[in-house]
This record gives structure tokens, C-alpha cells and sequence, in this order.
């Protein structure tokens, strides 16, 4: 028993480690964390999402049956300094990247609360909220481009929510997001992944609320 306790707690050690760092744009060299690897449906059409953080850039992939979108964000310059895609002209690249450019973003963190057992139970990520300016006239997959580059672990919930923008022509997004584990065993952890579109800057009148939860190993 002391040696399966000594495992949970060698576990969930690592795990608490492993989503708090996620949250910190630290340098180093050489060293790629992959974030997500995630299929979503925006606007009817389903992609494959896949982002990559290396600390100093992060590098999001949006691939559909027709093109490939690659994004690159320099996190401490705080821009985006690449986009290429499959289909478009060098004209176009260079216009949807502008537009990437001219979204506003602000951020805040609430507190954040921790579950006291290590087995069962869930431990809870803090809730990050997100003012966001849409840019004008942008392309689905920009827009789309745009939240995951700012709004970390969303892969499996941003289809629905960058659609409600598209649909409703929203000029300035209001996001909450969250992150929650519960560890099932020594080997495999329960991911609860929230999404949160809101009306006002008060973060009070919902539009969508999207959640998923996934099984995964631990250290996936």
C-alpha cells in the first residue's frame, strides 16, 4: 500500500507540474512541448488542429481537406510573424496575417483551487478569462487560428465557439476557458476541457458554453 501511495503521489506531483508549466511562456532551446493534436468542426468542415510551444513561439497547424494553415505567434514579441497556407496566394498570406496582427488581446486569471485528494477527484485549473477583437472580414480558419494561439488547450472545444463568431459576425469575443484533471489510476487521467463565449466584457450573459472531457495517459 505505501508503495502504490508513493506512485499516486510521484504521479500527481507530476501532473500538477506538468499543466501549471504549460501556463508559462519560459525559453528552451531546443525543447518542443505539442499541446494538442485535435479534430474540430468549424462551420461544418472538420480539421485537424495541432499545436506545438517551444516557450518563444507557438505554432498552430490547421489542416482540411483542402489546405494546410500554418500560424506562427512569437509569444514575447506578443505577434504573429508567419502564416502560410496550401491554397492561398502570397497576397493573401500576407493580408490574413495583417489581420492577425490588428486583433487586441487582453487576459485575466482568477484563483485557483486544488483537489486535496490525489486519486478520484478533480483538480481544478484556473479560470482564464479573454477579451478578444475579431478582425474584420477575416478568414474561418484566421479566426479560428487566432483563438487557439491565445487561448491555450481549447483544440477539442474551439470549432463551436470560433463558428458562434463567424455566424454572428461578433467584432469583440469575450472567453472564458478552464482546465480540469481527475486521475483515474497510476497510469490514466480523466481532461475536462471548458470554453466560454460571453455577450458582454462583464463576463456575465452566456452564449455558448462548450465542454468536453477525454480519458488520455498520463504524460500524453
Amino acid at each position: 500500500m505505501l508503495k502504490a501511495g508513493i506512485r499516486y503521489l510521484v504521479v500527481f506531483i507530476l501532473l500538477v507540474s506538468t499543466f501549471f508549466a504549460g501556463n508559462q511562456a519560459v525559453a528552451k532551446k531546443n525543447q518542443e512541448n505539442v499541446v494538442f493534436i485535435e479534430n474540430i468542426e468549424v462551420m461544418g468542415e472538420i480539421f485537424t488542429a495541432k499545436q506545438v510551444d517551444d516557450g518563444v513561439k507557438v505554432t498552430t497547424t490547421i489542416i482540411g481537406a483542402e489546405d494546410q494553415v500554418v500560424v506562427v505567434r512569437d509569444k514575447v514579441k506578443d505577434e504573429f510573424i508567419s502564416l502560410s497556407s496550401d491554397q492561398w496566394t502570397g497576397q493573401e498570406e500576407k493580408a490574413e496575417l495583417q489581420l492577425l496582427n490588428q486583433a487586441n488581446v487582453t487576459e485575466e486569471v482568477t484563483g485557483n483551487a486544488l483537489s486535496k485528494e490525489l486519486k478520484g477527484n478533480w483538480v481544478y485549473g484556473k479560470w482564464r478569462y479573454y477579451t478578444i477583437e475579431i478582425p474584420d472580414k477575416a478568414a474561418a480558419i484566421t479566426i479560428t487560428s487566432l483563438l487557439l494561439s491565445y487561448i491555450p488547450y481549447i483544440g477539442k472545444v474551439v470549432g463551436a465557439i470560433a463558428s458562434l463568431v463567424l455566424i454572428y459576425g461578433i467584432d469583440t469575443g469575450y472567453f472564458g476557458a478552464k482546465r480540469d484533471y481527475k486521475l483515474l489510476n497510476a497510469n490514466y487521467m480523466m481532461e475536462k476541457q471548458q470554453l466560454k463565449l460571453f455577450e458582454k466584457s462583464d463576463y456575465t450573459k452566456l452564449i455558448k458554453n462548450e465542454v468536453k472531457e477525454s480519458a488520455s495517459l498520463v504524460g500524453n
